[in-house]
């Protein structure tokens, strides 16, 4: 771009944040398209880096500069038409970022550094090796007096180790040569800096960097060059005197604001420090979890560097002690390493003399009720309830480290029996000096802090004092004397301690039951306390209540109550704790909820619409995520409460409907799953399925063909329930719901899925096939022609018996039309080949491989048994020819379902239930033969016009010959239960429906011959006459069956 285009470039960018809307508009306008034009993205960078212009422009070139190189630096998968930047373009940029960052201030360099991240993940090492020579010549000529230029330097040696952080070692072998070059003058540098007096902002800036590019460059693996043992000493002193190394706090307004030290520089350098020295010891000091490779540094970092961190680290834990303020994720870290090193006898050892001191001076005050904590309960109490619930506080939070120190310290064996009876005599301590004053007496706000710092402590080691033999006997007594009295306290916070600790020992065994029923009536009653998150922890506490008490009937009374209390709290409170309680109290009145069900299922829908209009004023997608699915989860666990009233699901339909038109959509991406279940009950358990229930089969079809052809699996069941229980609206003529399947399924079956996700599409081709027989003929010949094409190259077992069913439904649908189609595309002949093979296939130990389930064998024994009575004018010679040979298997197949039959109920009878996957590795794994020359007498197709057909099985099935062991074990990941499905084929008994069929097979004159040959066989004939036998059995048992299934 020559010098007047990068003037109107310039103007632009001024127009761009100017304060004339159609300017900015136009502005806008003229830089979208100038971000797809050679020359752009190297002219962005010279504005941005040229100090002669606005600053407000050049970090607007930035800003388009990082968006471009994100956006078109390489080509997209999802995009392939999108445009790319010229490979002279990215040279360009390439050869000039480097000085570029080096040269800007930070508000433009953090922009231009994300830029060079997306040129180094993809360009480095291929297409920019120099890179690192660049890095190690800015390094060797910053100084100084320039700290922008090292820091940008070290910014961009930066992004070339975060490419590699989380890189096996295998996979390091261009950043470990790197790092070999430019890391010994990283290193010079960082020394440098800390022999430096003067105390600098943008000095400790770069210190920060150089710790955090050492952080991404060590992560996974500290590389050979770093290992030697003299540059490994070097950076771990550096470390530990950036550690121990007192804060500079001149300049700082208030020492003691958290906040304001959270960004303080020197803190944040010493966070990183603490990062690396606490990934070291993760990684190296523990022998035992060294790698093979890293057993030599653990070594070494046990023998020199492990005892003295660890002393520098209980030195800042210490300084605590006298008031002294920190960063609360600096302490989190330095608590975190002290954890770690109560598992290590090494470090324990050092610990030991300590660990008082550290558990009550150290560790208890950061348990406590603090003055931070008091400021967010009085001036945001919804605040103190989100923070109290986000697992990403806990993550970062000291208390919660703290917690975890102490449980550590008492988890197993000599830690339990020193420091267990300490720290609790201590809580004991506590909570009897707050049990001298009469109930409801205000404390002392130190010992309110103290007494609700022993509740959280005795809380958290709740799950070792449960199990302890000595313990476990006095935790009732503790409820009663400590626990009930602090739900009377004057103090808030204590309250909801007191909720806590009762609702995670509600669990324990009881002596005296009235106990628990008093602990579960303070809960009930904090559910009324004036503190929102006492509330909050009491609905949480009645939850676990809930769910361990056997008798729940004096909630019974009070429950129209307890409802209401539940749904003006979710109206103050975004908490997905509630709704689960709200969950677990549906679930265990079951029916008896039905009064409140409709009440329940509105309130549940105004606090989903609430939640979901909050994340779009947020502008936050994952904003109140686990709130909604935990709405949907309670909607769809009141539904299925009340399945057998279904008079009940139209009203709570209408109710639920908008946010099922809403959210079956991209828009409900992250509840997917959770719609899917409510929209399964709603076209299950409902009377009929309703037109407005209809009007959401576009929105799932549409779905399913834009993103959602993973959900598949979830999918199935509301398809499935639309089909079967709306059948008649799904094949009224001229709309476009049977079509649909056949999309669908061609999509699935054509593309270029995993076999898992494809699963789905044989089973909707059934669903279709069974519950719309003689009416649908339009799609048979396309299912079949899908099915059989994808089963050419299916591999995995149960995917391949799915879609030869498809075939095999397609039989028993209507013989003739299915095997037209076959004989249209000349592979019936080949199918059955295939088929054959398939349903012959044994284990070493004789047992089926193929076609275990009992609905698997019923549907091929329908299917048998439609091609036997198929007019002769459809079956081709071979097939003709082999009649008796299939009549034959037939019956092999009919023996082994009834012996599946016969033992499911033996087990049944005796309270054992038998999967697939339970099998002997010998029993279900065993390879097929192929190669066997007597392969035709294994598969029972004796006449001779069959011989050739069975010598080309393999051929057929290219993939079973290659099957063993190990590949086989992946076809079970998959596997569903079929045999607990529901099918229109339920009604039909195989045996009873074989009865007939040899009544008919004798009538008819080619087939007869068949038959009476197979009779005149002893072995066939004895395989018949106990079948004939099994039937009149099943004519008295099938009706039975049937009756009862239906009254469940």
């Amino acid at each position: 771009m020559d010098e007047n285009g990068i003037a109107t470039l310039v103007a632009a960018l001024a127009s761009s944040v100017a304060s004339d809307a159609q300017a900015r508009a136009q502005a806008d306008a003229f830089l979208a398209a100038a971000s797809t034009q050679n020359g752009t993205a190297f002219a962005l960078l010279r504005i941005a880096a040229d100090d002669g212009l606005d600053m407000g422009v050049r970090q607007s070139a930035s800003i388009y500069f990082k968006n471009m190189c994100a956006k078109s630096w390489a080509a997209r998968e999802h995009l392939p038409t999108a445009w790319v930047m010229s490979a002279s373009d990215k040279a360009n940029a390439r050869g000039a970022a480097l000085d570029a960052i080096a040269r800007t201030p930070a508000k433009v360099r953090s922009q231009l550094v994300e830029a060079v991240r997306v040129m180094v993940h993809h360009d480095f090492p291929e297409q920019w090796p120099e890179v690192a020579s660049q890095v190690l010549q800015g390094l060797e000529e910053a100084n100084a007096a320039h700290p922008e230029r090292l820091c940008g330097t070290v910014l961009v040696l930066h992004a070339l180790c975060r490419k590699y952080e989380f890189k096996h070692s295998s996979e390091r072998a261009d950043i470990e040569q790197v790092i070999a070059v430019v890391f010994p003058k990283l290193l010079s540098v960082l020394k440098a800096l800390i022999a430096y007096g003067t105390p600098n902002e943008a000095l400790e800036e770069l210190k920060k960097t150089i710790c955090k590019t050492y952080w991404s460059a060590t992560y996974l693996h500290v590389g050979p060059s770093l290992q030697q043992e003299d540059t490994y000493r070097e950076w771990m002193s550096a470390f530990h005197t950036v550690i121990t190394t007192p804060v500079h706090i001149e300049g700082i307004s208030d020492p003691t604001d958290k906040m304001e030290l959270r960004h303080w520089p020197w803190w944040k350098t010493k966070k990183w420090a603490l990062h690396i020295v606490n990934r070291q010891f993760t990684r190296y000091g523990n022998l035992k979890h060294a790698q093979s490779d890293s057993k030599e540094l653990a070594a070494m970092y046990r023998k020199s560097y492990a005892t003295q961190f660890l002393q520098c680290y209980v030195e800042l834990l210490s300084s605590l002690t006298t008031g002294m303020a920190m960063p609360n994720r600096v302490v989190n870290l330095a608590v975190t390493h002290l954890s770690s090193a109560l598992s290590v006898t090494l470090t324990y050892k050092v610990l030991h003399p300590h660990l008082d001191d550290i558990a009550m001076r150290v560790m208890f005050p950061l348990v406590c009720f603090g003055a931070e904590d008091k400021e967010l309960w009085e001036d945001d109490p919804n605040e103190y309830v989100r923070k109290s619930q986000d697992f990403m506080e806990d993550m970062y939070s000291p208390r919660m480290a703290a917690l975890n120190y102490l449980s550590e310290s008492c988890k197993t064996g000599s830690r339990m029996k020193e420091n267990l009876p300490k720290i609790l005599a201590a809580m004991v301590q506590i909570l009897n000096k707050a049990a001298a004053f009469p109930p409801g007496t205000a404390l002392d706000p130190q010992l309110a802090s103290e007494v609700d710092g022993a509740l959280l402590v005795i809380t958290n080691l709740s799950e070792i004092l449960a199990a302890h033999p000595m313990y476990k006997h006095q935790l009732e007594s503790m409820l009663v004397s400590y626990v009930i009295p602090s739900f009377s306290s004057p103090h808030g916070h204590v309250r909801a301690k007191a909720v806590s600790c009762a609702a995670k020992f509600c669990e324990i065994e009881f002596e005296n039951p009235q106990n628990f029923f008093s602990l579960f009536s303070c809960v009930v009653n904090a559910m009324k306390d004036p503190e929102l998150p006492v509330r909050v922890e009491a609905v949480v506490g009645l939850g676990a209540f809930v769910h361990a008490a056997d008798d729940v009937s004096q909630l019974k009374p009070i429950l129209p109550q307890l409802l209401n209390e539940f749904f003006q709290l979710m109206n103050e409170v975004d908490s997905e704790d509630v709704v689960f309680t709200l969950e677990t109290i549906t679930e265990k009145f079951g029916e008896e909820i039905a009064p409140y069900a409709l009440g329940m299922t509105q309130n549940l829908v105004a606090a989903f619409w609430k939640v979901i209009e909050e994340s779009e004023s947020k502008d936050d997608e994952d904003y109140g995520a686990l709130a909604c699915c935990g709405c949907l989860r309670a909607m769809a666990t009141i539904l299925e409460s009340i399945s057998s009233l279904p008079h009940m699901y139209p009203d709570l339909e209408a109710a639920v409907f908008p946010i099922l038109q809403k959210m079956i959509g991209e828009q409900g991406y992250d509840v997917f799953e959770e719609i899917l279940e409510i929209l399964s009950y709603l076209t299950y358990f409902t009377p009929v399925v309703t037109p407005r229930m209809w009007e959401l089969w576009p929105l799932m079809i549409k779905t399913m063909d834009d993103w959602a052809l993973q959900y598949f699996e979830n999918l199935l069941i509301p398809l499935d329930n639309y089909i079967s229980r709306g059948t008649e609206r799904f094949l009224t003529p001229g709309t476009p719901y049977v079509e649909d399947t056949y999309n669908i399924c061609k999509k699935v079956l054509e593309g270029d899925y995993p076999e898992p996700d494809c699963l789905s599409a044989p089973k909707l081709m059934e669903c279709v096939m069974t519950n719309c027989r003689g009416r649908v003929d339009v799609v048979i010949e396309p299912y079949i022609n899908i099915a059989l094409a994808r089963l050419a190259t299916a591999e995995n077992s149960y995917f391949r018996d799915l879609l030869m069913m498809t075939f095999a439904h397609a039989l028993h649908y209507n013989a003739s039309l299915a095997l037209m189609a076959t004989n249209r595309s000349g592979k019936t002949n080949e199918v059955f080949a295939l088929w054959s093979s398939m349903l012959n296939e044994r284990t070493k130990s004789g047992e089926r491989k193929r076609f275990t389930t009992e609905s698997s064998k019923k549907v091929c024994a329908l299917g048998l048994m439609a091609l036997l009575r198929a007019p002769a004018e459809v079956l081709t010679p071979e097939i003709h020819g082999a009649l008796g040979g299939i009549l034959a298997t037939l019956l092999d197949l009919l023996g082994s379902l009834r012996e599946q039959i016969t033992s499911r109920k033996a087990d049944e009878a005796s309270g054992v239930r038998r999967r697939p996957w339970e099998l002997s590795d010998e029993e279900e794994y065993d390879e097929p033969d192929f190669d066997d020359e007597d392969q035709d007498e294994d598969l029972q197709f004796d006449e001779t016009t069959l011989r050739a057909l069975a010598k080309n099985a393999k051929d057929a099935d290219p993939h079973a010959a290659r099957y063993n062991d190990d590949d086989d074990d992946d076809d079970f990941d998959f596997f569903a239960d079929d045999d607990e499905c529901t099918s229109p084929l339920d009604d039909i008994d195989t045996f009873i429906t074989f009865s007939d069929f040899l009544n008919e097979l004798g009538s008819m004159g080619d087939r007869a011959g068949a038959l009476q040959a197979i009779q005149s066989q002893a072995d066939a004939n004895a395989k018949v006459q106990n079948l004939m036998q099994y039937v009149e059995v099943r004519r008295v048992e099938f009706p039975k069956e049937r009756e009862e299934a239906k009254s469940k």
